[in-house]
């Protein structure tokens, strides 16, 4: 039976999009799709696997990972089509990293978690440190086990079968059995990386990550891909010259890299990424060749909103912002690259969005964070006002509204020993049931709903609200499973389980 790329077949392939064994399945070419081939192609392989593992007793292969990557899934929606833990107000465990020097380029207290956690399908951890350290931690909150790099900063990690992937402020990348910890191999594959919090992605044959090419520094310049089986180079993209000149007080220029928090997504044999200023590109995953590149926006400055998302609706979605000055979310079209909205605030847009259904069946939206970044060590702090909102997916219309308390202009807990500086938010991230999680730098972790469809999430009501006051910043979004959530700050994982 042949069928269009609808509306419904869509949102059933982006569902199943953060499972790497399906999602070669949901590449949707030019002309459309056999839904019958679809069905076809799932019942072949599922038929193969049980063969396989009839073959070899004792040797299934793991379970595909709930939350492989920065978003949880290859789109970057930010989105677990299953309901997640619910109840924010108290964590059934926490966890620290170890007592750890740090090295390398950073600074020489910095040690904290800039990043995401990440759930494979046993439901246990994984998260990086600035320290160099990746750790992988069980359901239950205790170390499973840890490896160091021997370098610094390494990015978000991410998933892909029996593997870990990272890649170290060195250049450096790594390959790390998930059960154990142990090294597969080794490869130095770019001259560095930037010093934000970029992350990783995979998918079946490719491992992409962004990179700093020689001299130039700030954030990524290049965005390598390599084999997952031994981290063979397969292609470099140059993302070109930086795209703008920041002026400091002091009077000092320094030219930014081309790209900053990068967070690539995979989409119908592509590769999509963002530029520092909210420009877009997609080039091919199988050769890194340009499809298209929309350039930024003239007004916009420095942005640390580095990624972007791809809706099941065919749109691609990221935040732009000027410090101190608004925000936008720029919306453009998958096949061309054309720019279907720009979308401003009256505050910065400093976070990738997320798209979801607003609700079980509901309409699809997007979800945007809004607010200033707070100061790690500011002569005078201003006042931070931030906010939520649900946005039609594509009208861009308000749904509904989430007021956070008035922030004092700095980042919640910081001290001059542990370097902790992040964004003012975690990308959002959105589970089954419509509950958003929120990470804010003002100390709390959120779980928000508008349950009685208002257009108002009320602080005051338990039934919208649940919090739990961590006293850090956090510049990770909350990774989600059936069942789980795990909430990152800049010192500690919480873990929230539906029973707890």
């Amino acid at each position: 039976m042949a069928c269009s790329w609808s509306f419904a077949f869509r949102l059933l392939c982006y569902g199943l999009s953060f499972l790497p064994s399906t999602s070669a399945y949901c590449v949707a070419p030019d002309s459309g799709c056999e839904l019958d081939g679809y069905l076809e192609l799932l019942q072949t392989d599922s038929e193969a696997l049980s063969k396989n593992q009839d073959a070899v007793i004792g040797l299934a292969p793991a379970p595909a990972p709930f939350w492989p990557m920065k978003n949880g899934n290859v789109n970057r929606t930010g989105y677990l089509p299953s309901v997640a833990a619910t109840n924010f107000s108290k964590p059934l465990w926490s966890w620290r990293e170890p007592d750890r020097e740090s090295k390398g380029l950073t600074l020489p207290t910095m040690k904290v978690f800039h990043g995401t956690p990440m759930i494979d399908g046993d439901l246990n951890v994984y998260i990086q440190s600035t320290t160099g350290w990746v750790y992988s931690v069980s359901s239950a909150g205790k170390t499973r086990w840890e490896f160091d790099t021997g370098a610094d900063n390494p990015g978000n990690v991410a998933l892909l079968d029996d593997a870990v992937f990272v890649l170290t402020r060195d250049g450096t990348a790594y390959s790390l059995d998930s059960a154990t910890g142990a090294q597969l191999w080794k490869q130095k594959i770019a001259a560095s990386t930037g010093g934000d919090t970029w992350s990783a992605a995979a998918c079946e044959g490719f491992v992409i990550f962004p990179a700093t090419e020689a001299g130039k520094n700030g954030g990524t310049t290049e965005v390598i891909a390599v084999h997952p089986s031994d981290g063979a180079v397969l292609w470099r993209y140059s993302l070109g010259p930086p795209n703008l000149t920041m002026v400091f007080p002091q009077g000092m220029t320094n030219l930014v890299s081309a790209g900053y928090n990068q967070m690539p997504a995979i989409v119908d044999d592509s590769v999509l990424f963002t530029s520092v200023n909210g420009g877009a590109y997609r080039i091919g995953l199988q050769d890194g060749k340009e499809i298209w590149h929309t350039p930024g926006v003239p007004e916009a400055s420095f942005t640390t909103a580095g990624g972007l998302v791809v809706g099941p609706n065919e749109r691609v979605y990221l935040g732009a912002s000027r410090n101190l000055g608004w925000g936008m979310l720029r919306v453009f079209d998958l096949a061309t690259g054309e720019v279907l909205a720009n979308k401003t605030f009256d505050l910065p847009l400093e976070a990738a969005p997320a798209v979801a259904p607003l609700s079980p069946g509901g309409p699809l939206a997007v979800f945007v964070t809004l607010g200033r970044d707070p100061e790690c060590d500011p002569l005078l702090p201003l006042p931070t006002p931030a906010r939520i909102l649900a946005l039609d997916a594509i009208t861009l219309e308000q749904i509904w509204e989430f007021v956070l308390p008035m922030g004092d202009g700095i980042v919640a807990g910081v001290n001059s020993s542990e370097g902790c500086c992040p964004d003012v938010f975690g990308n959002p991230t959105v589970g089954g049931d419509g509950t958003v999680y929120i990470n804010w730098s003002g100390g709390w972790a959120y779980a928000i709903r508008d349950a009685n469809g208002d257009g108002t999430v009320d602080m005051d009501d338990s039934s919208e609200v649940t919090a739990f006051h961590h006293g850090g910043g956090s510049n990770g979004n909350t990774a989600l499973a059936p069942g789980m959530a795990v909430a990152p700050s800049c010192w500690q994982l919480l873990g929230y389980a539906s029973d707890a």
